[in-house]
């Protein structure tokens, strides 16, 4: 889906290699979009730690159900967009153009 709205995307199913990639040039991406689920580091948790290595990311929590978090949660951990799978090409191109606001270019992780 991402391709399809041309963006580049950077994909990575672990959470751990993740934040290796964004700290190894945090520059590169414009936006981190994260599962609130994952392996090793919650997206909540991965936020907080990308928002240290640098403040200004973009960041979009995805998630199949969570009682745990929602889109006010997030606003208050600092994350743009908070987007519940399955979703479709529209809600996803909407939730990106929402949090890219500020940006033209499109280098995702």
């Amino acid at each position: 889906m991402l391709q399809y709205l041309g963006y580049t995307a950077t994909i990575t199913t672990d959470s751990r290699e993740l934040l290796e990639l964004f700290s190894a040039d945090p520059g590169a991406y414009d936006l981190v979009i994260s599962d609130l689920t994952m392996p090793h580091i919650t997206g909540e948790v991965l936020a907080g730690r990308l928002r240290e290595i640098r403040n200004d990311i973009p960041i979009i929590i995805t998630s199949g159900f969570s009682n745990r978090i929602n889109e006010e949660a997030c606003r208050q951990l600092g994350i743009q967009g908070f987007i519940t799978k399955p979703f479709v090409l529209d809600e996803l191109a909407d939730t990106l153009g929402r949090a890219l606001s500020r940006r033209n270019s499109g280098a995702i992780i």
